[in-house]
């Protein structure tokens, strides 16, 4: 960080306008699940607060014992990370905690409108928890999978609105969405699937298409992504009919892309 100059940061936005939250009338507040192996909540603190919002990191179980404190947030968050060391699978005993003892107050929140991600292992956790449908399952590579990426937005959630393609990293071992067909269907039909990978792009450091041997999008996982009619190309998935609740993976971690330095 220290030798990279101010004007190289940001010359390096690609056009992203950093006053652009200047016209928010109010700046909502955002809560971050933090605790037992989540550790990207930093960084996706910073984002929301370079968005416009106000955002604070609160520990699980501060939750778990005064869930009132949704009541002051607009958003709640559960990021990336390695929750409970993934011993026994990606997300489930976090999700599990979340199901048990917070899921009938974070329905209660949902009810108002308000709005909810998951990214990476918060994906994971929240399918676990059964705020979203489907499973996170291992890569067909048997590896973990860090890349970039390019995706298409196919609707006009709170959480998408204005976009139409985004470029983001992806970073995963277990990061294969699986859902039964009829709940495919059932997502497809209702459009609360938020977004795809773009079929046979390739992504470099920055997000954009092209054909170096460095930033290949392997064909083999193009291909093992498709051999299965219940494992399509989402990368985010919504929930109910008012489109708020968003994970986003297979496992594309936005909160990476937010700074200048970083390549976008």
């Amino acid at each position: 960080m220290s030798s990279l100059k101010t004007k190289n940061l940001k010359s390096r936005r690609f056009g992203r306008d950093p006053d652009f939250a200047s016209g928010l009338k109010t700046k909502p507040m955002a809560l971050i699940f933090s605790g037992y192996g989540l550790n990207t909540e930093d960084e996706t603190k910073t984002a929301f607060e370079m968005a416009g919002g106000h955002a604070e990191i609160v520990h699980i179980n501060d939750l778990l014992s005064r869930p009132a404190i949704l009541k002051s947030a607009q958003i709640v968050v559960f990021p990336g990370g390695f929750s409970y060391g993934d011993d026994t699978g990606s997300g489930k005993a976090y999700g599990n905690r979340i199901k048990e003892h917070l899921g009938e107050a974070l329905q209660k929140f949902l009810s108002r409108g308000t709005l909810l991600a998951g990214i990476c292992n918060g994906f994971q956790i929240i399918t676990n928890a059964g705020i979203l449908p489907g499973a996170l399952l291992p890569n067909d590579n048997a590896r973990y999978t860090c890349r970039w990426v390019d995706l298409i937005v196919k609707n006009e959630s709170p959480w998408l609105s204005g976009i139409s393609k985004i470029s983001l990293p992806i970073a995963h071992g277990e990061g294969k969405y699986y859902a039964p067909e009829a709940t495919l269907t059932k997502l497809e039909e209702e459009e609360k699937i938020g977004l795809v990978y773009e079929r046979g792009a390739r992504s470099c450091r920055i997000g954009r298409i092209c054909a170096s041997d460095i930033c290949e999008v392997e064909d083999r996982f193009q291909r093992k992504v498709r051999v299965s009619k219940f494992l399509k190309m989402q990368s985010g998935i919504l929930a109910n009919e008012k489109w708020n609740t968003l994970g986003r993976a297979k496992i594309s971690t936005p909160r990476r892309s937010a700074a200048g330095y970083l390549g976008v």
